[in-house]
């Protein structure tokens, strides 16, 4: 069978959990494997228990001589994931790095993209060309450290996570409504069939889109310009990135989705395969941002490296790293939000469909993808700043574990409080609680989500990173383990985003 059959007929992933009576570590590895495929992926992997006593056969079928034992796969592949007992930091770690090398050694399907995608490029045509606003309420613009923020909170994860921002941004590149804007802004970018010619016309281009092109005010960055180019290669830089102006220095690169982006626009106009390096950003101590671009015969992965093999302190040290950084970036959008300080030229504002091409079309390449965006939401919710909830703990004496119901009331109110309804990223906020005899479930309802706003009913969630910053604040009010689920959102025919808060 080829490779891209193959992938077509890719099975869903499936846990087994080998198990036993007998076994005391196995309730524990249970409750933490399904909390965590519960919060990230729900229906998307089924997880499925096997009793080596009622099942011994299975156990041999899969030599299973260690209990817990944790295998994921599917069809007739499966590889351990743990044997015995590990703390949840751990078992977290794992599932999440096997679930990431699923995402990337998987072919996309460029037919679901496309047809994904002919929302986010409507909205794109409705709001920026014909002026027809998406938002009613607040407008089609969101502040750009919301950009800035959910991309520190996702890279922070693992570098795998630089990959598929990148991934994220060829695919919008390739497919998305930039195209268009591409050949109106140069029409003789079709006319020209050598490659080389092309080439310059697509680069030329680019640089006007990204300077603030008044017909399409993406407002991507600020300005663009051609550093140097040749007959296959070119390097431009883009001045106040809307992915990283302004941010510290981490000593990596920060715009990953805009890199994929120039070489989807690129490989879409000119056919050929296109590779973008981000050689010096904002992240890396420069105040400017330069992509080296070039042509290749052959498509090749990004420069992203997987560190699914890393140890556990590297990997927890490139979290702190990162999350050091949300108190700098935090000031940034104080000082910007009350007008102390504007980050760039054109204003801080980005219209919504960056937001969206960031971080919706990671959930439009797979599904999975919305464990990521996840995972990085509850990462934000945890370490981002504080001090609206800490007011609101401070009002009514309390000190944290609180209960269910005041948990999610002073949730609430953090989104409503003017500093949050300054970025734009929503507009009205609503709570419910509902109590019967067995559980206690929340909801809170958000108007005009930047993620998902004017999204079509194309049978997705699209507000993955919302719903874990909700858990993530949760988790550091209540002393319970919690799942937070999009119930209700614009991809799924709703006019607004409902997330329902339960209790494991």
């Amino acid at each position: 069978m080829s490779r891209s059959s193959a992938s077509k007929s890719r099975q869903p992933l499936r846990i087994l959990l080998f198990t036993a009576e007998s076994c005391k570590f196995c309730p524990e590895v249970d409750r933490i494997v399904r909390k965590f495929i519960g919060s990230n992926i729900g229906t998307k992997i089924s997880v499925t228990t096997v009793d080596v006593d009622l099942s011994p056969e299975t156990a041999a079928q899969f030599n299973v001589n260690t209990l817990p034992t944790v295998m994921m796969g599917s069809g007739a592949n499966f590889e351990r994931v743990l044997e015995g007992y590990m703390v949840e930091e751990d078992i977290q770690d794992r599932l999440m790095n096997k679930i990431f090398q699923s995402i990337l050694a998987g072919d996309l399907s460029s037919v679901k993209r496309k047809e994904n995608l002919i929302w986010l490029t409507k909205n794109v045509i409705e709001s920026v060309s014909r002026k027809n606003l998406i938002r009613e309420n607040i407008g089609d613009y969101v502040h750009l450290q919301a950009l800035q923020l959910n991309n520190m909170a996702i890279l922070a994860l693992d570098k795998v996570a630089s990959q598929l921002l990148y991934e994220a941004g060829r695919v919008f590149g390739l497919y998305g409504p930039l195209q268009m804007f591409l050949h109106m802004i140069n029409p003789n970018i079709v006319k020209e069939f050598q490659i080389v010619s092309k080439f310059r016309e697509v680069v030329g281009a680019l640089t006007r889109l990204y300077s603030r092109y008044e017909q399409f005010p993406i407002l991507t960055a600020d300005s663009a310009q051609i550093i140097e180019i040749n007959d296959l290669n070119a390097r431009i830089r883009v001045i106040g990135s809307a992915c990283a102006v302004g941010a510290p220095k981490i000593g990596e690169p920060l715009c990953w989705a805009l890199a994929g982006e120039l070489a989807g626009q690129i490989q879409a106009a000119t056919g050929r395969f296109a590779r973008v390096k981000e050689e010096s950003c904002w992240g890396t101590g420069a105040t400017f941002c330069d992509f080296y671009i070039e042509i290749l015969e052959e498509e090749a992965a990004a420069f992203a490296t997987s560190t699914a093999d890393a140890g556990k302190k590297e990997v927890q040290s490139r979290r702190t790293t990162f999350m050091n950084t949300l108190a700098e970036m935090t000031e940034n959008l104080q000082s910007s939000l009350m007008f102390k300080r504007q980050l760039r030229a054109s204003g801080d504002y980005v219209h919504i469909t960056i937001l969206q091409q960031a971080f919706t079309t990671l959930k439009i390449m797979d599904s999975y993808c919305g464990m990521l965006l996840y995972s990085a939401g509850v990462t934000y919710g945890i370490f981002s700043d504080k001090r609206v909830l800490q007011l609101a703990l401070d009002r009514e004496k309390l000190v944290p574990p609180i209960s269910f119901s005041k948990a999610i009331q002073f949730v609430t109110e953090e989104f409503k409080h003017p500093t949050a309804m300054l970025t734009r990223k929503h507009s009205f906020v609503l709570s419910e609680i509902t109590e019967d005899e067995v559980e206690e479930v929340g909801y809170i309802i958000l108007y005009e989500l930047a993620y998902a706003a004017g999204a079509s009913d194309v049978g997705e969630t699209f507000c993955d990173f919302m719903a874990g910053f909700i858990n993530g604040r949760l988790q550091l009010l209540v002393a319970a383990d919690t799942i937070v689920k999009e119930v209700e959102c614009f991809g799924l025919g709703n006019n607004r985003c409902r997330f329902k808060i339960s209790v494991v």
